[in-house]
């Protein structure tokens, strides 16, 4: 089972489950009808509903499972024949019901959540086999690294401990390692590298460098300082290029620049060193088109003035073209593949494809954007976390007490979601 995707109910009978208590056998079958709320972090109360639960629970009635051998009890607070409530403890994996028979009259999908101890700022990512050639198909999960900004600024290694494998048989915690030096203003994390401004002022990256993004000839999982300018502003990765603000409002990238990512005509060109954009425009920040295997050639990159105007390149387009209505005012841009979506200054969503824009969602405002399987998620200015991977956006099931103000979400199965709440906690799902 994946963890992040269903829960596993143990629907087998009292010989297979092995704690079934036939003293406390409900006098009907047992149906659950609902299980709330569907993204679970530790200390949550989680309630079941349904009917045919019996009036008392046995000693091993309700589970909640580091794996298939390592099971840590919930704290039962309630057990009628209609609904169960139990307490989260730990950092749960799979859910588990025993029962002789449960029929379940809708699918109940269930987000199991751990805690990644420490106050945290922000989550900057996760990178993927990052010392891995790209002519060889090496991915792995057992290479997965994320990175987290801590409530001081300092760049966190974060790795899974535990076993990492399709059947979980052990307990799993995140645990978080500081790598050292100074403080960080910002950091992007993308598939294969990673590049950040310390508050110095300074350009580091790290990762693989086999096309140049980390602007240096070897790869290395170590920061190192690109460059020696001081007055860095604002950066972000690509696939294969990476691109920096300084305070002067101008613009350099450097990488390959097949897909024209490098703002540059002359597509064969790939350089080391951070190259000077041709642009009239004074930007302010820049993004790019980043995240754990999004897509598997390099998209458009994009940027914002100092006005708000919104400009990308890339993906065939080789310098920084202004794009939307020059009224529009804009506050942040995902770029992706063949479009990109932005956040105006009233929160309203757009996506932009080609000279077209179109509204995505006016009904919420909106803080904070990420990429889904099939769609998108983010936060509003509320606090509240939503997916449009369906035909309407969605919020996500937190409990009551959970005010999300980042969540990073990724649309290849087994890459851990994370999400940084209002109190500056970070949780993020299991890997397999």
């Amino acid at each position: 089972m994946k963890p992040g995707t269903l829960a596993f109910f143990c629907l087998a009978a009292a010989s297979a489950c092995g704690y079934w208590n036939p003293e406390h056998s409900p006098t009907e079958q047992p149906v659950v009808k609902s299980v709330a709320p569907s993204h679970v972090l530790p200390g949550d109360t989680l309630t079941i509903e349904g009917k045919g639960f019996g009036t008392k629970p046995s000693d091993a009635a309700v589970k909640i499972l580091h794996g298939p051998s390592s099971r840590s009890d919930a704290e039962i607070l309630k057990w009628s024949d209609r609904e169960i409530r139990a307490r989260v403890r730990g950092c749960p994996v799979d859910i588990t019901l025993s029962a002789p028979s449960v029929n379940l009259d809708r699918s109940l999908s269930i987000t199991p959540y751990c805690e990644v101890p420490g106050q945290w700022k922000s989550f900057a990512g996760w990178m993927v086999d990052p010392v891995c050639p790209r002519t060889k198909d090496c991915y792995s999960w057992l290479l997965l690294l994320g990175f987290a900004l801590d409530a001081d600024g300092n760049l966190h290694l974060i790795r899974q401990s535990g076993p990492i494998e399709f059947s979980n048989t052990g307990p799993v915690s995140f645990v978080p390692t500081r790598l050292e030096g100074l403080p960080w203003l910002e950091v992007s994390v993308g598939d294969r590298h990673a590049c950040g401004v310390r508050t110095d002022g300074t350009l580091w990256c790290w990762g693989s460098s086999d096309t140049g993004a980390t602007g240096h000839p070897e790869s290395s999982l170590v920061p190192r300082q690109v460059g020696a300018w001081d007055d860095w502003l604002s950066v972000a990765v690509g696939d294969y290029a990476s691109c920096a603000v300084r305070k002067s409002g101008a613009l350099y990238c450097w990488g390959a620049n097949a897909e024209l990512e490098m703002g540059h005509a002359d597509a064969d060109v790939a350089t080391y060193t951070p190259r000077l954009v041709d642009s009239s425009a004074t930007f302010a920040l820049v993004r790019g088109n980043r995240g754990v295997l999004r897509t598997f050639s390099d998209g458009p990159m994009c940027a914002l003035d100092t006005q708000g105007a919104l400009y990308c390149w890339g993906d065939g387009i080789a310098i920084p073209s202004l794009l939307g209505p020059a009224h529009v005012r804009w506050k942040e841009v995902f770029p992706e593949l063949l479009f990109f979506r932005a956040i105006d200054e009233s929160g309203a969503l757009w996506r932009v494809g080609g000279s077209q824009l179109v509204p995505e969602d006016e009904t919420h405002a909106w803080a904070q954007l990420t990429v889904s399987f099939l769609g998108y998620c983010g936060v509003t200015t509320t606090h509240r976390a939503i997916c449009a991977d369906k035909e309407e956006p969605y919020p996500l099931d937190f409990a009551g007490d959970h005010r999300v103000r980042q969540l990073e979400k990724y649309w290849v199965g087994g890459v851990p979601a994370c999400v940084v709440d209002t109190s500056d906690r970070l949780y993020c799902t299991p890997i397999w």
